[in-house]
């Protein structure tokens, strides 16, 4: 008994076809749908507020943004030769006239006040040469930014971070002692350094 292969072949390509050509009409609100949700999303979820967050994580926010100053300092002074004021680590405008200045520091680095620490930055002494011949009028050969809880009863700690790289914490929010740029580790402890 031979049975006709191409006959039962032909009900299954219709049905797939009808399937293929409903998948491509859907498609668009498959993507309309997924736009929406997408774009939706981030209204759902409320900002987080600083003042709800754990210690931990404030403390863990304030030693990574001096990190990050620490980073976007020596990226600065890989191209000029010396480290500068945070506003001109921010947009590259105090040694050089460019029209399209690089950022080595985001912007939000520089607030005063963020998670609960109050942060400072402390001029070392002054740089007299520059990689490219031009010098800043605020060039440094040393720095240092410090972090200090707001609510000095919170416990939380207390950092200190400069050019050498090293970041330090100071139990209880005590402040940190900066010389000549330098952050003073005498009572410090060394935070993964």
């Amino acid at each position: 008994m031979a049975v006709d292969m191409a006959g039962a072949a032909r009900p299954m390509k219709t049905v797939l076809h009808r399937l293929g050509v409903r998948a491509r009409r859907r498609r668009p609100l498959l993507f309309l749908g997924l736009l929406g949700f997408v774009l939706l999303w981030p209204l759902a979820h409320p900002a987080v507020d600083v003042a709800t967050m754990p210690e931990a994580a404030l403390q863990d926010r304030a030693a990574e943004s001096i990190r990050a100053i620490q980073l976007g300092e020596s990226l600065y002074r890989s191209v000029h030769g010396y480290y500068d004021r945070l506003e001109c680590v921010i947009q590259d405008s105090c040694a050089a006239i460019n029209p399209y200045p690089p950022t080595y520091l985001d912007a939000r680095l520089a607030w005063a006040t963020r998670f609960g620490y109050r942060f400072r930055f402390h001029d070392g002494p002054r740089a007299s040469t520059s990689r490219d011949g031009t010098l800043s009028p605020t060039a440094l050969v040393a720095y240092a930014m410090t972090a200090v809880p707001l609510d000095a009863d919170a416990g939380l700690p207390a950092f200190c971070g400069d050019d050498r790289g090293g970041l330090y914490r100071l139990d209880r929010g005590r402040a940190p002692t900066v010389d000549a740029g330098r952050c003073v580790t005498a009572g410090a402890t060394p935070v993964g350094n």
